[in-house]
């Protein structure tokens, strides 16, 4: 008799309101993944390719209720990049044998390989990846409340527009003068980065096997502090780029 009141205690203990919510707590939130992919001429179009192989493989990671916004680092982004963005939404509400999700794939892949094509036929000259930041600064602001912000970045980072030419600049001359240029350039660009959690994955590029290896440390202090200074919560660096973006991916979904 005593054995099965016991029992009946943990079963009322097991289907109690509050154990069904740690159920729901346990769900997984959406993210909101923003990739910035970089489309200029001075980035080998081998790793071009492998960029955007990273980025088809990283739509499928993805939970119902999220979604992937792609930018392309242009010349110019206030001039050229208008149109130009892909921006895809995982349903939340599911089809028969996720029939839903394999047509957004094709979707996906299609598109980004037009995107593909095109950088091909007409690759930009210059580089103004600051540009695209604040087109993901946008972005961020029209994310769900409860959606994780995630912004990848993979490009050679060598900013190269009409102001700032990150390969001569002589505010980049070493480590120590790139955080002071960082910490100026942030106050001075004011972006809201909302806590995102940042992953910097470098790509093979012309410009960058032209730099010294002090400029491209650098380079990457600058981009460090600059995103810090603008808001990020986390930033994670990867020398091999698409390599690496799907690990990243990985984490931030769990």
């Amino acid at each position: 008799m005593l054995n099965r009141i016991i029992i009946a205690v943990w079963v009322v203990i097991l289907l109690s309101p509050a154990t069904l919510l740690n159920g729901c707590w346990s769900k997984k939130k959406p993210v909101q993944l923003i990739c910035i992919t970089d489309l200029t001429a001075s980035v080998e179009p081998q790793a071009q390719a492998e960029c955007f192989a990273a980025l088809q493989s990283a739509f499928k990671q993805l939970q119902r209720g999220s979604s992937l916004t792609i930018i392309p680092v242009t010349s110019d982004a206030a001039a050229q990049s208008s149109g130009r963005g892909l921006r895809f939404q995982v349903s939340e509400k599911r089809e028969v044998y996720d029939a839903d999700l394999k047509r957004l794939a094709r979707e996906v892949t299609e598109k980004t390989q037009a995107m593909r094509d095109e950088a091909a036929v007409n690759p930009f000259l210059r580089s103004d990846l600051l540009g695209a930041l604040k087109q993901a600064e946008e972005e961020m602001a029209q994310g769900g409340a409860g959606a994780i912000p995630a912004l990848v970045i993979l490009s050679d980072f060598v900013q190269d527009d009409a102001a700032l030419r990150f390969k001569a600049d002589g505010r980049l001359k070493d480590e120590a003068a790139a955080v002071e240029f960082a910490h100026k350039t942030a106050g001075e660009r004011r972006l809201k980065l909302r806590n995102a959690r940042i992953f910097l994955g470098s790509v093979r590029s012309r410009d960058l096997q032209d730099l010294s290896a002090e400029r491209r440390a650098a380079i990457r202090a600058f981009w460090r502090e600059f995103l810090m200074r603008s808001g990020a919560g986390l930033v994670e660096e990867a020398t091999d780029g698409p390599g690496l973006m799907a690990r990243f991916v990985q984490k931030t979904v769990k």
